[in-house]
């Protein structure tokens, strides 16, 4: 049987076409004689001539057996009947079938009725309709059944396992997502669950909508795999509230994309994936005035650094939806920078808002002068969003001197360009890391935040560029610190770590057990960037101004990775002899990493106009002290002179303990030879 079947898939679809029309003509032949044969009330025989005096009716009737396929295949054909998919036939193709049998049913009816030489049974056609309806929809269900049962290897001696799921949410994105799942029989709904009490015990497809109530009962009759949500414009509070009475059950959770992802173009309502991240939290969205986020960058030229990284692509991605004259992409890393351009041209190519922005990208370093100068000098951007830096504390601690560079001397270069080409907003990305710092990246941002703020209070600025030595520029520009923790989803975050290492098997690997972290999502670090620069121009005095998250309480890294395992569908195991799946495993605080973090140095804040944004109030060095430090430490960088470079960062920031001894490679190798 299965061979069978397989050789009428893998035939041409001419032959395919062929076949099905046959069978139609079959449909419309016994529908017929059907008809006659219930009507007559005994077995009808249109080639038997019972006598002389019938001949008349036999020879129209057979005549009307003659035409009917006919009559039907042009309106079959040009009413679409066969570009009805078998594989993706529902309920929803009951209206197209009715329509076109109603069709051919009443051309015919009237030729029958027309040929009156003799006693024609006029509710011949009316049978004969509500026949060939039955038998159409039943042949198309009865080839969707057999290809289904085809494909889950049913005919098989060695059928494959699917997986049982349950849909939390019988709306339309439930609806959908029980559409593409038909198209594609590795799995199999069991049932809708909804918290709407109107629509318990009743069917959409056949399948029944329970009460989450009931959800316990379903997974353990049934084995059920997996719960698919199919909620994406839900209230987060709602989701997480939902979540949190799933992990109980320790089955795997999987979702569709949030109503953001789907509304920018960037995912498909059915898109079956991984749970968000920012599920993992559970906090509502910030909301933000986005008329006056877009007046402020509309038709403006906005140059974004680090374009290519985890926050800076999302802030291309908002600011193009904003419609900016010139969208300047700058990154050092070429891969990044084709990513996230090839992204943007795809939209824009697939927009119906018809944007005009040009988008530029351009590979280089925030520490190549030159470059920087000539890109400036040819598109003079308004709005510059530096997120550019070297981020994982590690590998910056591993790589003293390049990590100072990049993120400290790095935005220096950038803001006195940023100053000399007269940029009216410019907005640094820094890091809860930069508060009382342990480790090189969190003292090399604090150090670009100083910079920052020294910088704002000059009101003349003396470029280091060798063309211009002793050239003096007007200081315009508004410089804007943001401060946020950890970003979930971005490169080498924990939770696409623990991720993968949930997919491998195990263990997940943890430094510490009391490790806790402020989390934010990507989004929300965008939009707070974003807003930053509306708070800092309502500013009536001139200054930088430093913003800072209201982040909620942080959390408690073990019961993230706890989390995770539940809605995995797995078990952590917690011994060498328990039955779990998934191992915890403590490897201690790597260099430079703390146990807590924290937001401000001297937790004095004040509230601003969005109740979940503060403004920090931190002291700073003048320019003048701080230039001849820095000029000392950018000598020191370039003569690779790491144990000066940490000391006079001790001076500059007194606040940074060095939480471990020097582990930079480089330094230790110079050691080991000496």
């Amino acid at each position: 049987m299965n061979r069978l079947i397989k050789a009428l898939l893998n035939l041409p679809n001419n032959k395919k076409f062929l076949i099905i029309i046959l069978i139609d003509c079959f449909v419309l032949l016994i529908s017929l004689w059907l008809a006659f044969t219930l009507r007559l009330g005994e077995f009808y025989d249109p080639f038997l001539y019972i006598s002389d005096k019938d001949i008349v009716f036999y020879k129209t009737s057979l005549f009307l057996f003659i035409i009917s396929p006919i009559v039907a295949l042009p309106f079959f054909i040009y009413g679409n009947l066969y570009k009805l998919i078998i594989r993706f036939f529902n309920s929803r193709s009951f209206k197209k079938i009715l329509l076109i049998t109603l069709t051919y049913s009443s051309i015919w009816g009237v030729v029958a009725i027309g040929l009156d030489s003799y006693q024609f049974p006029r509710s011949v056609v009316i049978i004969n309709a509500l026949i060939v309806f039955l038998l159409l929809y039943f042949s198309r269900f009865t080839m969707r059944f057999i290809l289904e049962l085809n494909e889950i290897n049913f005919f098989s001696k060695n059928p494959n396992i699917y997986k049982n799921v349950l849909i939390y949410g019988a709306g339309k994105a439930g609806r959908n997502l029980l559409e593409k799942i038909s198209e594609n029989r590795k799995r199999n709904v069991i049932a809708f669950i909804d918290d709407d009490p109107l629509l318990h015990d009743r069917y959409y497809e056949g399948i029944k909508i329970i009460s989450s109530k009931n959800v316990e009962d379903y997974i353990n009759y049934y084995k059920i795999n997996e719960i698919l949500l199919a909620i994406p414009s839900v209230e987060k509070s709602v989701r997480k509230k939902i979540l949190e009475n799933l992990k109980n059950f320790s089955i795997q959770v999987k979702t569709l994309p949030s109503l953001e992802d789907v509304l920018s173009g960037r995912k498909n309502i059915s898109d079956i994936e991984d749970l968000d991240i920012d599920d993992l939290l559970g906090r509502e969205a910030l909301v933000f005035d986005q008329k006056l986020i877009a007046k402020e960058h509309q038709n403006k030229v906005i140059l974004i650094s680090g374009a290519g990284g985890s926050i800076g692509s999302e802030i291309s991605r908002q600011c193009l939806n904003l419609k900016p004259k010139y969208l300047i992409l700058y990154e050092q890393n070429e891969f990044s920078l084709y990513s996230i351009h090839k992204e943007l041209e795809e939209f824009l190519k697939s927009d119906k808002n018809n944007i005009p922005t040009i988008i530029i990208p351009i590979l280089g370093s925030i520490c190549n002068e030159r470059t920087l100068q000539k890109v400036f000098t040819q598109w003079n951007p308004q709005i510059v969003y530096h997120a550019a830096a070297y981020k994982h504390v590690p590998m910056v601690e591993h790589n003293i001197i390049e990590g100072v560079k990049n993120n400290s001397l790095g935005t220096l270069t950038l803001a006195k360009i940023s100053i000399k080409f007269n940029v009216n907003n410019f907005i640094l990305i820094s890091t809860d890391k930069a508060v009382r710092p342990t480790n090189i990246m969190g003292v090399s941002k604090r150090l670009a935040e100083m910079i920052l703020q020294a910088l704002a209070n000059e009101k003349n600025i003396k470029m280091s560029l060798k063309e211009e030595k002793s050239q003096l520029f007007a200081n315009k520009t508004n410089f804007t610190m943001v401060r946020f923790g950890n970003v979930l989803g971005s490169s080498g975050s924990v939770v696409p770590l623990f991720r993968k290492q949930i997919e491998s098997g195990g263990p997940i690997t943890l430094t510490h057990k009391e490790v806790t972290r402020y989390f934010m999502t990507i989004p929300e670090a965008t939009h707070l960037v974003m807003h930053a620069l509306l708070l800092s121009k309502s500013k009536k005095e001139f200054r930088s101004n430093l913003y800072i998250l209201e982040m909620g309480k942080p959390v408690k890294i073990i019961n993230l990775a706890r989390r995770m395992i539940k809605l995995s569908g797995l078990k952590e195991k917690k011994t060498f002899d328990d039955k779990g799946d998934i191992e915890i495993k403590i490897t201690g605080l790597r260099p430079g990493e703390k146990i807590f973090e924290e937001l401000l140095i001297d937790n004095s804040a004040s509230k601003t106009s969005n109740p979940r944004i503060f403004e920090g109030h931190e002291s700073f060095q003048k320019w003048e002290i701080l230039e001849s430090l820095i000029k000392e430490l950018a000598l020191n960088i370039k003569d690779c002179n790491l144990t000066e470079v940490i000391r006079i960062l001790k001076v500059i920031v007194p606040e940074y303990q060095p939480s471990s001894s020097i582990v930079d490679w480089v330094y230790l190798s110079e050691k080991r030879k000496l």
